[in-house]
């Protein structure tokens, strides 16, 4: 009940008292309409109930932001949709992306479309004492990229936090079907490695170690794959592959 009806039922009480004796009657009568009137009202409890169920009714601020963290979870940020439409997959220590197989128009004949075999996947996996690069794809076969007059540069571009730093680069090559070197480059230097590197069955796998001075106070923030192939045919342009839209990919390090 509200102040208000409180006031005029204390206000009718005391009205009632000061009647005189013979008006009783007719105090009575007033009573009993008064009563059906309060009756009529609702009561203290009745208001409570009645505020809580329009309370429950109305979402709380609680929920307002659990429906708010529902819509932003179905709507994905530019940066999302381009991981997803690329493939990107990052944990600590180990990412991957998809290869777009598209050309663009100054690539192969002009015509957009790859005269190969497509390339699947790139990943980039840390070990303790080395990073571990993987292109899979029915691209990588020797009878397809190992052949005379073709270059081949397989290469997976680091960045640091710097964006605009020199970083090193992890990179094999074959020229006329033969390796031409393997390991790190680094503001026009290349440090051979010995990386253990295979290339067979739809699969190539190079080991990186960190032992590189191209490492030395270097942490990785970002990753570049790319794969570069000329096959020798002056009628045709090089080519070169790259994951998504062919811009860098976060990098998270090992744990």
């Amino acid at each position: 009940m509200s102040h208000k009806s409180l006031s005029l039922k204390t206000a009718a009480v005391l009205a009632a008292s000061t009647l005189m004796l013979a008006a009783c009657s007719s105090s009575d009568g007033a009573s009993l309409q008064e009563g059906a009137g309060q009756d009529q009202e609702s009561s203290p409890q009745q208001d409570v109930e009645e505020e809580g169920a329009g309370q429950d009714q109305e979402s709380s601020p609680q929920q307002d932001v659990e429906e708010e963290g529902a819509g932003q979870d179905q709507e994905s940020s530019p940066q999302q949709k381009l991981e997803e439409e690329a493939g990107v997959s990052i944990e600590p220590g180990v990412a991957s992306c998809e290869f777009n197989n598209e050309l663009e128009d100054h690539q192969g004949d002009g015509s957009g479309v790859s005269p190969y075999p497509d390339l699947d996947r790139a990943e980039l996996r840390e070990e303790e004492e080395a990073y571990v690069v993987t292109f899979t794809g029915e691209f990588f076969d020797p009878e397809v990229l190992l052949i005379d007059d073709s270059l081949v540069s397989l290469q997976v571009a680091l960045s640091g936090e710097d964006f605009t730093a020199i970083s090193p680069t992890l990179m094999t090559e074959f020229r006329n079907g033969e390796l031409d070197g393997t390991g790190t480059f680094m503001d026009q230097e290349f440090h051979d490695q010995d990386t253990d590197f295979t290339l067979e069955d739809g699969k190539f796998t190079a080991t990186y170690a960190k032992d590189s001075p191209h490492f030395e106070d270097f942490e990785v923030d970002m990753w570049t794959p790319d794969v570069y192939f000329d096959d020798g045919d002056e009628t045709t342009n090089p080519v070169s592959y790259r994951c998504g839209d062919g811009r860098s990919w976060d990098w998270e390090p090992l744990s």
